[in-house]
């Protein structure tokens, strides 16, 4: 609570408590003196005296505590306490068990601080930088990282060890940026270079690397400012082994960090529209914007983001692809196999079908289909997906013949999934819906897949569902 008391009487206090710490920390000697030579002629009496000094002065003052943080005191009573009880003198055994369990406590248990009053403004001095500072940084950075990997300049800032680059330098490798922009540049990296992206060093080379204009030089001395990737950073360049660059390029892009903002109108308007993303483009999904044509570029990296995601061996601590871990479930298996029992929704000796609902590219449809060739496929997402969707023809030809590409909506009254499947996969698809979406699109294929029972024979067709979180996939 805050505190009434008066400034003056505060102080008083505050000396008195310093006075009697200090006394207090002068007993701190006698008493374990006392105890010390009590312990080693066995005087109970004496331990009993002393270790209740020690704990009514340890309580009274943490200079104390600090003083005997190190005498091992309360092992020593601890100790006693035991050949007291091996002696059969229980009661006595007792007290000083509690003497030292309670002195340990207080050595061991960290004194709150005393809360500053609410009109001191000492109180918040100490605080800087301040969380929203911290914040606001980050926002920045992350705006500055999406600018300089658009416009190529991650791709030509030096490796990890190699000799930097200074910002005229680099502005004329880069084709996309306009006359002049050195200063600005150098600014921009210096930026990331505070937040620990980029490496700033100081060389006196910098300034003819960047052909002895002096742009972006610190001044004095002939010394100017160059840079170059940290170990983190440079998997903004282009081929890099992860997907960092992509997924910088795709949600610090303007059209999904705007979204971000309009989050106030999505908790506070009466529209039609209650999603963040649909407020700020018009009405238009996440898919219905990568669908029009004006925004080609990003889709198309998309895509190749959802392909890398499932073919890099670096997503998984396993050391394989997301797609081959999941072409090595055992649910392939089974429906793979000829004769004997039936694969589920199959009749004895037909092959199963595979229908990856929303499945991009094909990656992961390719991947089970080369790793069990009695399957058929049928790679099922929006048209427009699917005609710039050759991987599956390009990977492994043989597989073309095993594929059948659908167009369609899983969402909405004319979702028209396959329903000739054995077997439907759901990867990473729901994660991208709201619950009410979700409940659609499961109603959709529940409907695909009651079709499909009753076209085949035995079980009936078999959901796999694979989401972000899930510590193994989910199969039902």
């Amino acid at each position: 609570r805050p505190s009434t008391t008066p400034s003056s009487e505060r102080a008083r206090r505050s000396t008195a408590s310093s006075f009697v710490g200090a006394l207090a920390a002068a007993l701190a000697a006698p008493s374990a003196a006392c105890v010390s030579k009590a312990l080693r002629r066995r005087h109970r009496a004496g331990v009993f005296a002393g270790g209740m000094v020690a704990y009514l002065v340890g309580s009274a003052s943490p200079l104390w505590m600090a003083a005997h943080a190190e005498t091992g005191l309360p092992q020593q009573l601890a100790a006693h306490a035991q050949q007291l009880a091996a002696d059969r003198m229980l009661l006595p055994a007792c007290v000083a068990s509690f003497i030292a369990g309670c002195l340990v406590t207080r050595f061991t248990s960290p004194t709150p601080p005393s809360p500053a009053a609410p009109d001191d403004p000492s109180s918040r001095a100490d605080r800087a930088p301040r969380w929203i500072n911290k914040m606001l940084l980050t926002t920045n950075g992350a705006s500055i990282v999406y600018a300089l990997t658009a416009a190529g300049v991650m791709d030509q800032l030096p490796l990890p060890g190699e000799p930097g680059l200074a910002a005229s330098a680099i502005a004329f490798r880069c084709a996309r940026l306009r006359e002049g922009v050195a200063d600005v540049l150098e600014r921009l990296l210096r930026s990331l270079a505070r937040l620990g992206v980029l490496e700033e060093l100081r060389s006196p080379e910098a300034e003819r690397e960047g052909g002895g204009d002096g742009e972006g030089g610190f001044g004095g001395g002939g010394c100017a400012a160059v840079f170059r990737h940290t170990e983190d950073s440079q998997e903004l360049r282009r081929a890099s082994p992860w997907n960092t660059r992509e997924l910088a390029l795709i949600l610090l892009s303007p059209a999904h960090v705007r979204s971000w903002w309009r989050i106030q109108d999505a908790i506070t308007c009466r529209g039609a529209d209650t999603e963040p993303f649909r407020i700020e483009h018009a009405g238009k999904g996440v898919f219905e914007y990568y669908a029009d044509p004006a925004n080609y570029e990003e889709s198309s990296m998309f895509n190749e983001l959802m392909v890398q995601l499932s073919d890099s061996a670096d997503v998984y601590d396993a050391g394989k692809s997301g797609a081959e871990l999941i072409a090595q479930l055992p649910l392939w298996a089974h429906a793979a196999r000829r004769g004997g029992t039936p694969p589920p929704g199959c009749e004895a000796g037909a092959a199963a079908t595979v229908v990856d609902v929303g499945g991009g590219l094909g990656s992961v449809l390719a991947e089970v289909l080369s790793q069990h060739t009695t399957l058929q496929g049928i790679l099922f997402d929006r048209p427009e997906v699917l005609d710039s969707s050759n991987l599956v023809k390009a990977l492994r030809g043989e597989l073309a013949d095993r594929v059948a590409l659908v167009g369609g909506s899983f969402l909405g009254a004319d979702a028209a999934l396959p329903r000739d499947g054995q077997i439907y996969i759901l990867k990473w698809i729901l994660h991208d819906w709201s619950d009410v979406a979700c409940g659609a699109i499961l109603s959709n294929l529940w409907a695909a897949m009651a079709t499909a029972a009753q076209r085949g024979a035995g079980a009936p067709p078999r959901l796999l569902v694979l989401e972000q979180g899930a510590s193994s996939a989910a199969c039902a």
